[in-house]
């Protein structure tokens, strides 16, 4: 059985975000491999892994191949940082390349059997049918956004989930506990 998974902002290649963001990690070379152990460490090989943008600051050489380590189908929704590394060859690595997607997943616990959700790499206020039980997930932020326990957005980027992506299963279980 597939699995779904969401993340953002892995900013591979990029030494200033260990500063910026205060990531554990005294390299960009121990942080592309910690980030690359921990995806694959939950990502399955038949598994769907929706990336919210940021892909990588790194020449699109050295993008493809720290890509091609990663486990899983990988679609990804465009964020400020992808327009020079996600180019040529990259492209490939991508079931699709979007700016911004609103994704049905089925799910005979939510609304008509079906959790709508909107995936964009930057935060909304409010989104399509979000006062009718969709999702609103990104990225941007790297954690910096306090949660808001009455809305249904969720930061997915690496930075507020230990470096790991979250799975489908997880975020319905953190949405469950917000008030609506």
């Amino acid at each position: 059985m597939k699995n779904i998974f969401f993340t953002s902002d892995l900013h591979f290649g990029h030494t200033n975000v260990i500063k910026y963001s205060k990531r554990p990690y005294s390299s960009v070379e121990e942080m592309n491999e910690a980030l690359i152990f921990n995806w694959n460490s939950v990502v399955g090989q038949s598994d769907e892994v929706y990336l919210l943008g940021d892909v990588s600051l790194t020449r699109k050489e050295e993008t493809l191949k720290l890509l091609n380590r990663l486990i899983g189908q990988i679609y990804l929704v465009k964020g400020n940082h992808d327009k020079k590394s996600i180019a040529g060859e990259v492209v490939k690595r991508f079931g699709w390349i979007k700016d911004y997607y609103e994704l049905s997943v089925p799910d005979e616990d939510a609304n008509r059997g079906e959790q709508k959700i909107i995936l964009s790499h930057f935060p909304f206020l409010t989104w399509n049918k979000s006062h009718h039980s969709s999702w609103s997930l990104h990225g941007h932020s790297h954690g910096s956004l306090p949660d808001d326990p009455y809305s249904r957005r969720l930061d997915v980027g690496v930075d507020a989930h230990n470096y790991t992506p979250v799975s489908y299963q997880r975020i319905k279980m953190l949405m469950a506990k917000k008030i609506f």
